[in-house]
């Protein structure tokens, strides 16, 4: 009975060390480093200042 819950205890540690290690990964960060503004919206911007003026 002891061996028993020896590894249940181990199996449901394992699972909590494996959801712990994959939530310190940090993966936006390679998705969001420095968005990119497409041309077409900088000159929509632009156009839209000259003509507000």
């Amino acid at each position: 009975m002891n061996l028993l819950s020896g590894l249940f205890t181990k199996g449901i540690s394992a699972i909590f060390e494996f959801i712990g290690n994959f939530s310190a990964q940090d993966i936006c960060n390679a998705y969001f480093d420095e968005p990119e503004v497409p041309q077409e919206l900088i000159d929509l911007q632009r156009k839209q200042l000259i003509e507000s003026v």
